[in-house]
């Protein structure tokens, strides 16, 4: 899995830590550059981090060879987090032909309390087969 890792999700330092059956588990441990002004996670590094995890899930769940594309994502950001590690848990709830559906559940990790739920979210992800070319990177 590591060695397919986008550019994008390493960067931000997301840890694939399995995905198989429609489920999938990511780790991200909380670092300064993914602060906001107010010191708390930015909510674009959540929004990522569920995106990955549902993403992750959805592929797989589809047949060798198909790709997932993020169709529409909606995150709810329960509360903030600061320090500590976050966990998201992807489950997809219906894989069909052309579009997969699921949601990830996103917790706080810290040794100083026990882990709390800081975002959820859900989406939906189209199926791309290699008969649809995609976009060159040129």
């Amino acid at each position: 899995m590591a060695d397919r890792q986008p550019g994008f999700s390493r960067r931000l330092g997301i840890e694939r830590i399995r995905a198989e059956d429609g489920h999938s588990e990511l780790r991200l441990a909380i670092g300064p550059d993914h602060l906001n002004d107010l010191g708390i996670v930015h909510g674009g590094v959540l929004m990522a981090l569920a995106d990955e995890a549902i993403g992750m899930a959805a592929f797989t769940a589809v047949p060798p060879g198909t790709v997932v594309v993020t169709a529409e994502l909606h995150v709810h950001f329960l509360m903030p987090a600061r320090q500590g590690a976050l966990v998201a848990r992807g489950r997809i709830w219906r894989a069909g032909r052309r579009l997969v559906t699921g949601e990830a559940v996103i917790e706080l990790h810290d040794a100083h309390r026990p882990p709390e739920v800081v975002a959820r979210a859900t989406g939906t992800w189209a199926t791309v087969t290699p008969a649809v070319p995609l976009p060159s990177s040129e």
